[in-house]
């Protein structure tokens, strides 16, 4: 279509479906869909000429829809084959669908009998992201981009909803996030009216010199100007200036600020008072060199060593250091290894965040850090395409509980450690694993408790060949995982018991029976073997004494004997030892 084409149509639409205030959703979608139907007959295409054809003609494009039973959830409808979309798509219906915002226009059902209702996208309005991505699965990684335009309606949009309705999309809000994130790359160009089309302009819709007059006074500001060179510019540009792979991590990071916002918008709100603490050091020392940033003057490996210790321990880990500087930024979105530490417990946005870490860090191997006894299933399904490049596995049942003193938290622990191991990293048995170290704790009665168990997997995996005889024994898959989760737990205590030294604590009670004539003391020993996870308590008791200190000599003498059975003898030289001694 010629522009005044599009234009004439587009004045129609507006007049028919957009303007009438009181028409039904039901009736104003059935409008659209005889527009749309009408400018497809004047063309001489069919109107139930299928979206994806096996004549490609001109580009390829796609429109951003949702089901109406989850609207957080994009779909594309594509004129090009990929993946899946619901067949005998028309061109009609994926543009109905797109075009139904809510409540203005019904639901667009895509195939007769359906159930599958289609509403336009939140993404619908400024879908930027959509873009990069499907140009990414078009072209591949190392394709270059010369320019991404936006066309936008402004911030109230056609059809102004109730200010009251919760459901009003900020698109102009979200653009602009947009272009302070890639606007500097200098390939995004975005043009949008200050205010939009309000109804107070209803009446101009249809008339075409009040829109190019309007257009014309847009264009004429200095930096929309600036803009349009800008994008006439790019569009000439025989190569672009950053490929599609460095695109879709910056929009990554981009996301992942958009889906924190409670963390973001803390930081935004600390940086007022740091430039202002930074203004008073400065005053104070006004002589004083300003610092060189360190990513200018060590040398790149160095550098990124230097910020991996820092943020090691960091569940966030590089990201809110990418607000340091524009330098830092880039660096850092362009350095795998600070993104493979991946933390798992259960903290808010951390969908969001673990889905970051593994798409920055590419194809590095992953150190999985699980500090929760029952983690999120939503993040381990995250991990699951990625465990090929897992090369630890690092799990903390206690980090955020303080050390307990039942033993049956223990053997919930290795078992709920071992059920983990053998759901979300199945291809993964005890015979996988390279290495595995526990750490430890000392409690207060000389136990000993397990601050962590790291498991180091071979990598890369070893490919697992089943016999014919394995092959008939995973017919019974429930028999094979419980012989799998015993394996898992029998490895994991094995691996505590090495670690856990053997210990030896005890504590002494003195029973005094007074009597007419004389008193008398009866003393008792409670012995405590700790020998990994188990503990092994035993009581013993004395003589009755009418002096205390033989009381205690009574009981430390049957104290000497279960030491000996312990083999723990040797650490007294003398039974007076008994009432003091401490092994471990």
């Amino acid at each position: 279509m010629s522009v005044e084409e599009a234009s004439e149509e587009f004045c129609k639409i507006m007049k028919h479906v957009y303007i009438p205030s009181k028409l039904l959703a039901e009736n104003r979608i059935q409008v659209l869909r005889e527009c749309f139907e009408d400018v497809m007959k004047k063309k001489g295409f069919p109107t139930d000429l299928q979206l994806e054809t096996n004549d490609q003609e001109g580009c390829a494009s796609f429109v951003v829809t949702s089901r109406h039973a989850n609207v957080n959830n994009a779909i594309c409808f594509r004129s090009y084959p990929v993946g899946s979309q619901p067949s005998s798509i028309t061109v009609v219906d994926a543009v109905l669908a797109t075009c139904a915002t809510q409540p203005e226009f019904a639901p667009v059902s895509l195939i007769s009998g359906s159930r599958a209702e289609y509403i336009a996208s939140r993404e619908a309005a400024n879908p930027i992201h959509e873009v990069i991505k499907e140009a990414l699965v078009l072209f591949g990684g190392d394709a270059t981009v010369s320019s991404l335009l936006s066309l936008g309606t402004g911030n109230t949009g056609v059809i102004p909803l109730s200010p009251t309705d919760t459901t009003l999309y900020d698109y102009e809000r979200r653009a602009q996030e947009t272009e302070l994130s890639i606007g500097q790359l200098g390939v995004y160009s975005r043009f949008s009216v200050e205010h939009g089309l309000q109804d107070v302009h209803a009446g101009n819709f249809n008339d075409m010199e009040w829109i190019t007059a309007q257009t014309g006074a847009y264009l004429d500001d200095y930096e929309n100007s600036e803009r349009l060179d800008l994008y006439i510019q790019n569009c000439v540009s025989q190569t672009g200036s950053i490929t599609l792979a460095q695109l879709d991590e910056v929009t990554a990071v981009d996301q992942w600020f958009a889906r924190h916002p409670r963390q973001t918008i803390s930081l935004i709100n600390d940086i007022p008072y740091y430039a202002q603490q930074t203004n008073a050091i400065s005053s104070l020392y006004p002589e004083s060199v300003p610092l060189l940033d360190p990513s200018s003057v060590l040398p790149y490996e160095i550098w990124i060593k230097c910020v991996s210790f820092v943020i090691q321990d960091v569940p966030t880990g590089p990201l809110e250091l990418l607000t340091v500087s524009k330098s830092w930024y880039t660096l850092f979105i362009n350095s795998p290894l600070l993104w493979t530490d991946v933390f798992l417990e259960n903290s808010e946005d951390e969908l969001a965040r673990v889905w970051t870490f593994l798409h920055l860090s590419r194809d590095s191997p992953l150190h999985i850090h699980i500090r929760t006894m029952i983690p999120s299933n939503e993040s381990l399904e995250l991990l699951y395409p990625h465990r090929p490049r897992i090369k630890v596995i690092s799990i903390m049942p206690g980090y955020h509980i303080e050390i307990p003193t039942s033993p049956t938290y223990w053997g919930q622990w290795r078992r709920s450690t071992s059920y983990i191991l053998m759901t979300f990293f199945d291809d993964l048995t005890p015979s996988d694993v390279e290495h595995t170290y526990a750490g430890s704790l000392r409690g207060p009665q000389g136990e000993y408790y397990v601050s962590f168990i790291q498991l180091n997997i071979k990598y890369p995996p070893a490919k697992r060949v089943l016999t014919r005889r394995q092959l008939r024994n995973r017919i019974d898959e429930r028999t094979e995982k419980n012989k799998l989760l015993l394996r898992w737990e029998q490895h994991i205590h094995s691996a505590i018991q090495d670690v856990l030294p053997t210990g030896f604590s005890m504590s002494l009670s003195v029973e005094e029976r007074p009597s007419p004539r004389s008193r008398s003391w009866k003393c008792s020993y409670v012995l405590r073997r700790h020998v990994g996870l188990d503990t092994d308590t035993t009581t013993v008791e004395g003589a009755w004494s009418s002096s205390e200190s033989n009381a205690i000599k009574l009981a430390a003498r049957e104290a000497m004997g279960v030491l000996q059975r312990w083999n723990y003898v040797h650490q007294c030289s003398s039974l007076d030892d008994v009432s003091h001694c401490q092994f471990f």
